[in-house]
């Protein structure tokens, strides 16, 4: 098919008739000019369309990016048929013997049921075009198993854009837009950005800053630029190189990991690497969350607003679909009766668009969660969302590297082994906020930052007591010792340094995918040596093993009832009453006597090996305290040392 020279001018028989006789033809306006262009690209690879449009009855679907490109785009496919009938010979009333379908799932313009049927209206000669940004999910289903012909119209990029920018204006710029910026236009803002009498260069300047004050702030961070997560980094290269060996031909969609889980704690930098790894792979980010979709209603806004983040991603392939909190859906099998058919049909519309009927080709999937375990094992399946890639916080070179990014040209040349070592327990969030408030104390006072504004933000605003500082420390290092003596090697840092939310904590690597009872019991002693700890080296307990749902009892005792009640590892034998949370246990515990009786014993029991570990290495739980008292922060291998150096062998609960 040969392109017809300014198709983006509205045709009509007066406008035929007006060009034989050798009128100046009025320009397009820059939205028009771009819809043509993107269509005329969209049919190139059609060499027999043309012929049959103008010669047959004929079906077509035309797929656009997002809802505002229908309007548009329909007005360009009237005036491509009219350039047709025009290259043709045809008479020119074939342009308008056409039903036009326009849907973009807010209202269906169902024109073949309130004016005429659809098969009369073929059967009298007409032809029939549905133009959606979602085909399969907006236009009938008679129209999608009748359609002859289907068109993709592609995405604004660079070059279309600056052909459309030269048919609007008679002229080529002189500059063009990267890619990156034009897949941030929308068709409002083609025309929003025209003004009387510009040309094209001020026209697309318009558009070029209109496009920038939507684009991401702050510079632009890769994959380059991630420390201490090792596995996702690599895992995230060779998605890079399969993605542009696919975008290019080389490889099929059935060779390209379809996604990947990041499990974590908050802060541990999930939601950055998506961000890095869409920079990385040059590919576009769409974010959603169960959180998002909620906040547009009821069931049904939830699932439409879901489809459509779906959908973004689907026009815009390849690119990178980020959810975040991946484990608020759930468990189907955990949810509380209440409200568990609307826990099911939402995450059944999930599961739907990962690999339904639809599909997501040229999709790929990066779900973040904080508890992996909550996840509806569906949603792990194979084909899905199937690799699992656990980010801990951050060990001493990693923080070395996260504080220098975050530092930029401040302190070039400064050693960072001692504040990183001090931040140890710290997220990568953490870092960038003490980094922020460096600079920020340091601007009070008219001054460069220095590292000590950096470790005075690591160290926290302070302000304890002697007392609770040395409570603070006698509890962290019970946690520190019980966890090296009980399973060596899996301690990574204990601290007493206060952070926003905590006065200090015990960092260790996560559980095995199958722990064993032996490995729970242990991680039992372990939450309760910091209450053991304070009683062995203080003679008396505080408070502060219990509280929030996220303190070392509420933990310790969500264990233990899941141990009963849903992992078969416990003596009151093989039942399932569904997992206990922090959030549901004491639901679990009052509805189920015998397993209230067998979870308290089971605490008890570990609590009288917490003392027992504790009182055999009192030595060195009081050089832990000592030198957390001095140092703040103590790395695993710190701690095992000074286990190694004053006790014997450990021994096991």
């Amino acid at each position: 098919m040969s392109r017809r020279k300014n198709s983006g001018i509205r045709l009509d028989t007066d406008a035929l008739s007006d060009q034989s006789s050798g009128s100046e033809m009025p320009r397009p306006n820059p939205l028009d000019a771009a819809a043509c262009v993107l269509l005329e690209r969209a049919v190139d690879g059609m060499p027999n369309l043309a012929e049959t449009v103008t010669c047959d009855v004929t079906m077509v679907i035309i797929d656009v990016s997002t809802a505002e490109w229908i309007a548009p785009v329909a007005a360009a496919w009237k005036e491509q048929v009219s350039g047709w009938c025009a290259l043709y010979g045809k008479p020119d009333h074939r342009a308008g013997r056409w039903l036009e379908h326009r849907s973009d799932g807010r209202d269906r313009n169902g024109w073949w049921s309130e004016r005429v049927s659809l098969p009369v209206a073929l059967s009298a000669g007409y032809s029939a075009v549905g133009i959606s940004q979602a085909p399969e999910r907006h236009l009938a289903k008679e129209f999608l198993s009748a359609a002859d012909w289907r068109v993709s119209v592609p995405l604004l990029d660079a070059a279309a854009l600056t052909e459309a920018v030269t048919r609007a204006f008679g002229a080529p710029p002189q500059a063009s837009l990267e890619d990156g910026l034009c897949r941030l236009l929308t068709p409002s803002d083609l025309l929003l950005s025209q003004r009387k009498g510009q040309d094209a260069d001020a026209y697309l300047s318009r558009l070029r800053t209109l496009a920038r004050a939507k684009a991401p702030k702050g510079a632009t961070v890769t994959l380059d630029d991630l420390c201490g997560m090792d596995e996702a980094v690599a895992w995230g290269r060779a998605l890079a190189a399969d993605l542009a060996d696919y975008a290019a031909g080389r490889l099929s969609w059935s060779s390209v990991d379809r996604g990947i889980i990041l499990d974590g704690p908050p802060g541990t930098g999930k939601t950055t690497f998506a961000r890095a790894l869409a920079a990385t792979c040059d590919v576009p980010l769409v974010i959603g969350s169960l959180y998002r979709w909620q906040s547009m209603g009821h069931l049904g806004d939830l699932q439409k607003a879901m489809r459509n983040t779906f959908d973004e991603a689907r026009k815009a392939v390849p690119a990178i679909l980020f959810i975040d909190e991946i484990d608020a859906f759930g468990d189907r099998d955990t949810i509380s009766h209440d409200n568990k058919d609307y826990g099911v049909q939402v995450i059944n519309g999930f599961l739907e668009e990962i690999d339904g009927a639809v599909g997501r080709e040229g999709v790929v999937t990066v779900g973040a969660t904080n508890n992996i375990h909550r996840i509806d094992p569906a949603i792990l399946r194979s084909g899905r969302l199937d690799k699992v890639v656990h980010i801990g916080l951050p060990d001493v070179p990693a923080l070395q590297g996260i504080i220098r990014h975050h530092l930029k040209d401040d302190l070039p040349e400064i050693d960072l082994t001692a504040v990183a070592t001090l931040a140890l327990g710290g997220t990568g969030a953490d870092v960038e906020r003490w980094t922020r408030s460096a600079r920020r104390r340091a601007r009070a006072e008219g001054r460069p930052v220095s590292l000590d504004d950096l470790v005075a933000e690591v160290r926290g605003p302070g302000g304890r007591s002697p007392d609770a500082l040395r409570r603070c420390a006698v509890h962290e290092a019970g946690h520190a010792v019980a966890v090296a003596t009980l399973t060596p090697g899996r301690l990574l840092s204990v601290t007493i340094r206060e952070t926003a939310t905590t006065g200090g904590g015990t960092t260790s690597s996560p559980d095995g995918a199958f722990p064993t009872r032996t490995d729970l019991l242990n991680k039992l002693v372990v939450l309760l040596s910091g209450r053991a700890s304070e009683e062995v080296i203080l003679g008396n307990v505080s408070a502060s093993s219990g509280g929030s749902q996220n303190s070392d009892l509420a933990q310790a005792t969500s264990l233990a009832a899941s141990m009963v009640t849903a992992y078969g590892l416990d003596d009151l034998g093989l039942l399932w009453l569904g997992e206990a949370t922090p959030q549901t246990v004491d639901i679990v515990l009052r509805m189920r006597p015998a397993v209230e009786q067998r979870v308290s014993a089971m605490l008890a029991d570990a609590y009288a090996q917490s003392l027992a570990v504790l009182r055999q290495h009192r030595p060195a739980l009081e050089a832990a305290i000592e030198m957390l008292m001095d140092r703040e922060t103590l790395s695993g291998a710190e701690v095992e040392a000074v286990i190694h150096d004053r006790i014997s062998t450990p021994t096991s609960p």
